[in-house]
């Protein structure tokens, strides 16, 4: 079932795709390449989005899991290990 739902949406990705592909080719008025042409580079946009998606993603959950830490310590806006920037404050809360 895993792998069935996975090939549908590679399959509705690389659609996708090829559809931008064509609506890009035809807004430069170029013509569009032959069916196989078009599916290799739709698969290769694909996988290259893939990539970037899978590299920025996790750097956006790092973030995402460090803001929240922050919030949920009372420290929005402050760095682990630091304080924030000007505050001759020093301590917890409550000081």
């Amino acid at each position: 079932m895993k792998n069935k739902l996975k090939r549908f949406a590679k399959g509705a990705e690389i659609g996708a795709v090829r559809s931008i592909l064509k609506w890009k080719y035809k807004k430069e008025g170029k013509t569009t390449p032959s069916d196989v042409q078009l599916d290799h580079q739709s698969r290769e946009a694909a996988s290259l989005a893939n990539d970037v998606i899978s590299k920025t993603g996790k750097t956006v959950w790092h973030d995402l899991k460090e803001v929240y830490g922050e919030h949920r310590a009372g420290n929005v806006g402050v760095k682990r290990g630091g304080s924030k920037k000007g505050s001759t404050k020093k301590g917890g809360v409550g000081e």
